[in-house]
């Protein structure tokens, strides 16, 4: 009966941390969500401004075009929040300042049109 329970404790923590992992995957997608600004110009340049935490900025001029210019305005490890290009995506992650996020939280955003994706295989799916 007692290695029963203990089973029984064991799958409901590992379900807990399984949704808290989700939850906190889903709060980083909220939060670059909420930091993209993209604007159309006068020559029909999609041009994208992102700022995530505290100190993370980076932009994308001309998504989407043939000559798209990725600018890493300000990107830390040390801070809350980095980004660095990876697997044609630009990859946002938590920094070593964020304490509430693991290895697997990353974000993905495509030079490709300026969209923010859950995954590094949805972003490069981007044509």
């Amino acid at each position: 009966m007692k290695i029963l329970r203990y089973v029984f404790f064991l799958i409901a923590l590992s379900t807990s941390n399984l949704a808290g992992a989700q939850s906190l995957h889903n709060k980083m997608f909220e939060l670059v969500v909420a930091g993209t600004e993209c604007k159309q110009d006068l020559n029909n340049w999609l041009n994208c401004n992102y700022k995530v935490g505290q100190n993370l900025k980076f932009s994308i001029k001309d998504a989407g075009g043939s000559d798209e210019v990725i600018a890493f305005r300000h990107s830390d490890w040390d801070d809350d929040y980095y980004a660095v290009m990876y697997f044609g995506c630009i990859v946002v992650a938590p920094g070593s300042a964020s304490k509430n996020y693991g290895e697997d939280d990353n974000i993905y955003v495509s030079p490709k049109n300026g969209r923010v994706y859950r995954t590094r295989q949805e972003c490069q799916a981007v044509k």
